[in-house]
């Protein structure tokens, strides 16, 4: 693994060679950052956004929170990552719900398929911006907190990305940024 760092921002580069530069897949807690950050992308490369938890709405009909309190956490993930390896095109950034990294195959199909990459937002700081939980459509379970959830993700992020940023205490466009140069130095 590469690691590079600025006063901005850290990056942690796993073998750049299995990274593809046909798409860009955004993963990480709830308010994170990935839609902000991924429209930026988006924008940069004139690319297309997709956000999977609106590509699963539609499919359903539902939102994410009736969804999951239809037919639970279980059956909410093998959905969701039913929906995921649906995914299919070039030039586009993938906004992903939080979730995603429980189903191997799904992150497995992402890495295939496009750069993953990890915002990595001190659990304080997703605290703050996430909001609540329950309307946001978050899988977590009952009785657990953001910082709970935050250590069991955590290292399944790191696990499944191709490379991970640090994003903490900037505006998601200063962030945004930091992706860019860290995603482009990624596939140099």
């Amino acid at each position: 693994m590469i690691v590079a760092e600025s006063l901005q921002f850290t990056i942690e580069i796993e073998d750049s060679r299995m990274a593809s530069k046909e798409n860009v897949t955004l993963i990480g807690m709830p308010g994170s950052g990935k839609t902000t950050i991924g429209q930026h992308l988006a924008r940069h490369w004139g690319w297309t956004f997709f956000d999977t938890d609106h590509f699963i709405e539609r499919g359903e009909g539902k939102r994410l929170e009736e969804i999951i309190e239809v037919v639970g956490f279980d059956e909410f993930l093998q959905i969701e990552a039913a929906y995921v390896q649906k995914v299919t095109g070039t030039r586009q950034v993938i906004s992903t719900g939080g979730s995603v990294i429980y189903v191997d195959a799904a992150m497995q199909y992402l890495r295939s398929i496009s750069t993953v990459v990890y915002l990595d937002v001190p659990v304080a700081e997703v605290e703050q911006r996430a909001g609540d939980l329950k309307v946001r459509g978050v899988v977590i379970a009952p009785g657990k907190t953001m910082p709970d959830l935050w250590r069991e993700r955590h290292p399944l992020y790191v696990k499944y990305a191709h490379l991970s940023v640090v994003c903490h205490g900037e505006e998601p466009a200063r962030s945004g940024e930091d992706v860019v140069r860290a995603v482009e130095a990624s596939w140099k």
